[in-house]
């Protein structure tokens, strides 16, 4: 199989793909379509990769957190913790969710740009082990809610280091016109916040420039800013910055042939990038944080839909009109190809069968003219009602956006490893759209 499959992908000597040893046919008849599968091996495998990269390529403390917006539910956190990773969570809802999980609180780290008094307080609360402040008036809430604690919550800033990345405007964050963070001239003033908060230690540092990123040369100069940032920190106000976190952000190789470093190039050069800029500055080497999300979970996730309908150009021209295959999915658990332009492409579960090969568009269900789930993808064959359509590395901010749009039901999610599977969500009832609904009064 071609490497943006996951890492056990195959098809069976009848032609059927399998992931996990199992075959997508079936799992498609036990559980219904959409179905999404994941691949636990390639997780695992994805985690490992960073941790012993991260551990020969930093001569400094390394931490690993997997950043859940990606895809989170109670079994996939479980899963990156068991393999060393503690979790980044971005609201008091995935912090529910990673702590029903049983994530102690000293793995846990806290984002969010607009955290509200309750999700603060539950923050601490909990003693997540790293709370990222996002803004000058965030630290205000901190530092009155944190005169309830008896403990000491460490605190991080997340800094803009106002540097561009090469992808879609939508994803960027770490550009000067960001609505995350604290700009440049704004740390002295947040350092003088968490000095006057008793119960508040300002000990590290964190930046984010955005996601599907393809070109490590960005993190340079963010790097080189933030160190800077820490020794002011330590000159002006005599704090000690112990962690740098430079985000996660690496791009995944959506159809087959995009350009993008692996784990092992990403890591090693950030890693190298920061021990440079330590030493150029004479600052001792911080415990280096990364938060990887899509690399972890993308690959290792196939979507499954099935062929519902076909239309084709009544005139019988094909010229610039694609035939459209329309499947029982779409937009409402796969938001991103209408959001920012996403491009997937797709196989036939089933691939006996002689091999006749047509240029298709995968259009949605949904009552929208953008939900097209891929523009163009070759198959190898015009697939008749009924057949199946595997979707690859559809395994990160796909579920995570899903939405009950036109009353869709959001889809069951199977985990698979060496032959078995086992459901991690269960696919939503109709009786769920109603269950929160309440009748007019009277």
């Amino acid at each position: 199989m071609e490497k943006h499959w996951p890492d056990s992908a195959a098809l069976n000597e009848s032609g059927t793909l399998q992931i996990g040893g199992c075959d997508l046919a079936d799992l498609a008849a036990e559980f219904g379509t959409p179905l999404y599968v994941y691949d636990e091996d390639t997780i695992r495998a994805q985690c490992r990769a960073y941790r012993h990269t991260l551990a020969t390529a930093y001569a400094g403390p390394g931490r690993l957190f997997y950043a859940a917006k990606a895809l989170l539910n109670t079994a996939i956190a479980q899963l990156v913790v068991s393999e060393g990773f503690g979790v980044d969570v971005a609201s008091a809802g995935e912090l529910y969710i990673a702590r029903h999980a049983g994530v102690r609180g000293e793995l846990l780290a806290y984002h969010g740009v607009s955290k509200s008094l309750d999700e603060l307080r539950f923050a601490l609360q909990t003693r997540v082990g790293r709370l990222i402040a996002d803004g000058l008036d965030e630290l205000d809430s901190l530092a009155s809610l944190s005169r309830s604690i008896e403990h000491t919550q460490e605190i991080s800033l997340r800094v803009v280091p106002e540097v561009n990345v090469d992808t879609h405007s939508h994803i960027q964050t770490g550009h000067r016109e960001s609505k995350f963070g604290f700009r440049m001239q704004q740390i002295p003033q947040a350092a003088q916040k968490v000095l006057a908060a008793p119960r508040l230690r300002l000990n590290g540092l964190h930046f984010h420039l955005g996601s599907q990123i393809s070109n490590l040369v960005p993190f340079a100069a963010a790097i080189q800013r933030c160190v800077e940032v820490a020794v002011g920190l330590k000159r002006n106000f005599g704090i000690d910055i112990e962690e740098l976190c430079v985000g996660g952000g690496l791009g995944e190789n959506y159809v087959g042939t995009d350009a993008v470093p692996g784990i092992k190039t990403w890591t090693e050069g950030v890693s190298g990038m920061l021990t440079h800029a330590c030493s150029k500055a004479q600052f001792p080497l911080p415990a280096l944080s990364l938060e990887p999300g899509r690399s972890i979970t993308a690959r290792a996730g196939v979507a499954l839909y099935r062929v519902v309908a076909r239309k084709t150009d009544p005139s019988g021209s094909t010229d610039g009109h694609l035939p459209f295959v329309l499947v029982d999915g779409g937009m409402a658990d796969n938001i991103r190809p209408s959001l920012y332009g996403a491009r997937y492409s797709a196989m036939l579960v089933e691939t006996a069968g002689r091999s006749l090969e047509q240029t298709v568009c995968v259009a949605g269900r949904y009552c929208e003219s953008g939900d097209i789930l891929i523009t163009e993808t070759r198959l190898s064959r015009l697939p008749e009602i009924g057949a199946l359509l595997a979707v690859p590395v559809a395994g990160a901010y796909t579920l995570s956006m899903s939405s009950n749009y036109n009353g869709a039901l959001k889809p069951a999610v199977v985990l698979v490893a060496r032959g078995r599977s086992q459901t991690i969500q269960s696919r939503q009832i109709p009786s769920d759209l109603v269950s929160h609904d309440k009748p007019l009064a009277g």
